[in-house]
């Protein structure tokens, strides 16, 4: 039986590793959103009619989980799935292009991220003098419809004050002390956490060089036979780059292996695939015994992950592995990607720039081989900066949301046992229950592949 990941998994346990608290704004920022979706598809599903008012508390949205009958916990389940990939494909990356920008931008609209900084990031007096202002009133009245909060008496007062219950239960969570003005650029393996303690970007050392070195030259043989072999080519390298091996799940019922590993295209290439795959296990085995040691709870559900019997596990406790030739990633978040797991990227080659890039902490990670960078994909948008010099591939180790597929913890998705800040509009964690996995019909089934990378070019072109 697969287990769902949590939040509270991704606490390291290695001690010797350097690690920063990032600004609290982020975390609080990432927790009201989680709540604002959990909100969003209850009063959802309640205007429809799905799940009757009784199934929630007085005047909240907070769901009653031991009065649901198993069809309305199955209508959940899938209204989870189908919210949470809607519109994946516009979303999930910027367009390619020559010179990208940074994003910049938050998912709260700019007058409300006006609200929090004036009256719950700083509570200034000024602030507090303005709180009867009508204009202000309505534009708190307009931020909690924004955010499903429910509507009652007094209830603009109450959302403010579940922000500030939120922001202080998690300011006091958070040692202070990093700058983040401007980007910080990082060169010497570090880990950033959250106020909770949660990895959010694990810059480490490989400490193998001998497997990294072999890695490079197995993807390196790889990607030059393929390049002028053009019947051994995908249609995934034709026009992305980028192959994706092992298992993998989308919006089936069962795992299944991918087409890139069986070589369905090419008979001729599997052979090609097989010796690519046998060069990458010393590799996958380093990043395995990474995570062993320094996220043992969540190494030891991903071991325990069900594939079934007919797709090989040959990453270790990865489903799936995506191979970079010689691409770059646009700015973009992967949103199929677990919440509450780690994507892995270990850049090979001899190359300058290319350094990953996360905007909404202003970090840019200067990773070369030999290293590996652990983060949030679903969570982060990340994206690379220009290659100058150099031939740079990448092997990306990740778990997909929908490997999860025998029980699903609703609150997992949303919000985490600890973030019970008193508020009747949170969800309730006395009693927490599973789901079966019900999901979408037709509205997340895309096929493995990539939009979002750029090719570098043979030697130095990249401007």
């Amino acid at each position: 039986m697969s287990e769902d990941f949590l939040s509270n998994d991704l606490k390291l346990v290695n001690i010797s590793q350097p690690t920063s608290i990032i600004d609290p704004k982020f975390t609080f920022l990432d927790k009201f959103l989680e709540k604002r979706l959990q909100r969003k598809i209850v009063k959802g599903l309640i205007d429809q009619r799905l799940i009757p008012p009784d199934a929630v508390k007085t005047n909240t949205f907070t769901l009653k989980f031991n009065e649901l009958s198993n069809t309305q916990l199955d209508i959940l389940s899938e209204a989870i799935h189908n919210e949470l990939y809607k519109n994946d494909d516009n979303q999930k990356s910027l367009p390619p292009q020559s010179i990208q920008s940074i994003p910049t931008t938050s998912l709260i609209p700019t007058d409300f991220m006006g609200l929090l900084e004036s009256e719950v990031f700083s509570l200034s007096s000024e602030a507090n003098s303005m709180n009867s202002s009508s204009t202000r009133e309505k534009l708190w009245e307009d931020f909690a419809r924004w955010a499903y909060f429910f509507i009652g008496p007094n209830f603009r007062k109450q959302f403010r004050d579940h922000c500030r219950r939120l922001w202080l239960k998690i300011e006091h969570a958070v040692v202070h002390g990093i700058d983040l003005k401007g980007y910080l650029h990082i060169f010497n393996p570090q880990c950033f956490k959250n106020a909770f303690g949660e990895t959010l970007v694990d810059f480490f050392d490989l400490t193998n060089p001998v497997a990294v070195k072999e890695a490079q030259m197995v993807v390196n043989q790889y990607y030059d036979h393929t390049r002028t072999h053009p019947s051994h080519q995908s249609k995934n390298f034709a026009k992305d780059l980028s192959e994706h091996f092992c298992g993998f799940t989308d919006s089936n019922n069962e795992p299944y292996t991918t087409a890139n590993t069986v070589s369905n295209h090419c008979r001729e290439h599997l052979g090609c695939v097989q010796k690519l795959i046998k060069g990458l296990q010393p590799l996958s085995n380093a990043v395995n015994d990474y995570f062993n040691n320094t996220y043992p709870v969540l190494y030891a559900k991903m071991k325990r992950l069900d594939l079934g019997p007919n797709v090989p596990k040959s990453f270790g406790a990865f489903p799936t592995v995506a191979i970079n030739f010689n691409a770059i990633c646009q700015f973009h978040r992967d949103l199929k990607d677990h919440r509450n797991t780690l994507c892995v990227v270990c850049p090979l080659g001899i190359f300058e720039g290319g350094e990953l890039t996360f905007p909404e902490l202003r970090l840019v990670v200067h990773v070369k081989q030999g290293y590996g960078v652990a983060f949030r994909s679903n969570l982060l948008i990340h994206g690379n900066l220009p290659i100058t010099v150099g031939i740079r591939h990448s092997v990306v180790f990740y778990i997909h949301n929908t490997v999860i597929k025998q029980k699903r913890l609703f609150k997992s998705l949303f919000a985490d046992c600890e973030m019970n800040v008193n508020s009747d509009n949170n969800l309730d964690g006395s009693s927490p229950k599973y789901l079966p996995p019900t999901l979408g019909s037709g509205n997340s089934s895309v096929k493995p592949k990539n939009h979002r990378r750029t090719h570098i070019g043979m030697y130095n072109l990249y401007i």
